[in-house]
């Protein structure tokens, strides 16, 4: 036997495939779609099951759908032949079978809430794992972090994305040309542009001072 169950928010969609063998749950598959209606498209699950089987040596003798649709007796003959013994395709609606199809549709809920739904950590959380992770007596307050890129050598031009109290601070973001290196040498374009960043930084903090 095998069991769809789907749950959607549209136009998002997790739909989970059961797959049971003597009584046992053996495999589980997980589908999602980002711009379909498959809970209310009924030519929806007609389409899958024809994907999913025609090009599959195992075919099942019964396959529950939470949905009834038009050309189900049609599909069932098709497959029936291919797997050379009768094949069912059934929407349980009471006992055993149907509270095998509400288990797979609260794991196709699941799945959603997992894709689609999962909660962004708050920003000190994210500090605290940083911390953790870097074995750090404190999180640290600012991180900058550099990328160099250039095409074929030449146009060199470096990044600089800023994280600071938890999150990314699009405001500090710098780009740098890199001036003083010929060729592609990577190591030499970042020695040049981190030192042109934190001579600037010094720079700042003196003039700072005298103000202050």
């Amino acid at each position: 036997m095998d069991i769809f169950a789907c749950y959607a928010e549209p136009p998002l969609v997790a739909l989970n495939l059961f797959h049971l063998r003597h009584g046992q749950i053996v495999d589980r598959r997980e589908f999602f779609w980002k711009t379909r209606r498959i809970s209310t498209n009924r030519s929806s699950f007609s389409a899958l099951l024809k994907q999913i089987y025609l090009d599959q040596q195992f075919i099942p003798a019964e396959i529950h759908v939470p949905v009834e649709f038009e050309d189900c007796e049609a599909l069932e003959d098709l497959l029936s032949e291919k797997r050379n013994h009768r094949v069912e395709i059934r929407t349980p609606q009471r006992g055993q079978k149907k509270a095998l199809l509400d288990l797979v549709r609260n794991n196709a809920k699941h799945s959603f809430d997992t894709r689609f739904h999962v909660l962004k950590p708050s920003s000190r959380a994210i500090q605290k794992a940083l911390e953790d992770a870097l074995n750090l007596p404190a999180a640290p307050a600012r991180i900058e972090c550099f990328d160099v890129s250039h095409i074929q050598g030449t146009d060199k031009v470096a990044s600089m994305v800023v994280w600071e109290d938890g999150r990314m601070k699009k405001s500090d973001y710098r780009k740098f040309i890199v001036k003083t290196v010929i060729g592609n040498d990577d190591y030499a374009s970042m020695r040049e542009v981190v030192a042109r960043r934190y001579a600037r930084v010094q720079k700042e903090k003196r003039r700072c001072r005298g103000w202050c």
